[in-house]
């Protein structure tokens, strides 16, 4: 079940939205962008529902502080009681997936979220697709290259780079064809994966 956490100010308006998405999702709430800050990183929710004006800090410094956290890739839906298009304009340029108006019709708010969550999920497919090797699910060439980059830059910390090679590879494709390549191919991918971490 994915997970949504909430963060509005109006301890009210957190029951509205936990008891409107309780059936559907698991809800966590919090009543400030200081706690959400907090929270994200260990509830890992799926989506983030958040208040545009809250006090001490509002939707969008909360949602910027998110974005400068490593690795932070949570989608976020501001809701609002205001009726100012210059405000759902910057939200929306910030990375908002979307916009809520308070107070919300219960119908209109699961559809919304939802719309979001799938959005998100083809997304990731997609995303995964564009970097995955098909034969084997690993990192293709231009995927890897950019995780190497990564490293180099120091945006992490540390790592082991393995290189290796199928020694006489071309012989199976010669003396067995193409198929029994990609077999071989498969089977050496499902070795490396056995032997690493889901993270590495």
């Amino acid at each position: 079940m994915k997970k949504i956490m909430i963060v509005d100010d109006d301890e009210i308006v957190c029951r509205i939205a936990e008891r409107i998405l309780h059936k559907s999702y698991e809800t966590v709430s919090v009543c400030s962008g200081a706690a959400a800050l907090e929270q994200a990183t260990a509830e890992k929710p799926d989506l983030i529902l958040m208040d545009l004006n809250m006090p001490e800090m509002d939707g969008y410094e909360v949602m910027e502080q998110l974005k400068q956290c490593s690795g932070f890739d949570i989608p976020v839906v501001f809701m609002t009681s205001e009726d100012d298009i210059e405000s759902e304009v910057k939200g929306l340029e910030m990375g908002a997936r979307d916009y809520i108006r308070k107070p919300f019709k219960a119908d209109i708010l699961l559809k919304r979220i939802e719309m979001v969550v799938q959005s998100e999920e083809t997304r990731k497919v997609l995303e995964h697709n564009a970097d995955a090797d098909p034969l084997t699910g690993l990192l293709n060439r231009r995927a890897t290259a950019r995780e190497a980059d990564t490293y180099l830059q120091g945006t992490k910390a540390h790592g082991v780079f393995l290189m290796m090679d199928i020694d006489h590879f071309k012989l199976v494709n010669d003396i067995y064809g193409h198929k029994m390549g990609d077999r071989v191919i498969m089977r050496v991918a499902e070795v490396l994966k056995s032997f690493i971490r889901s993270y590495d």
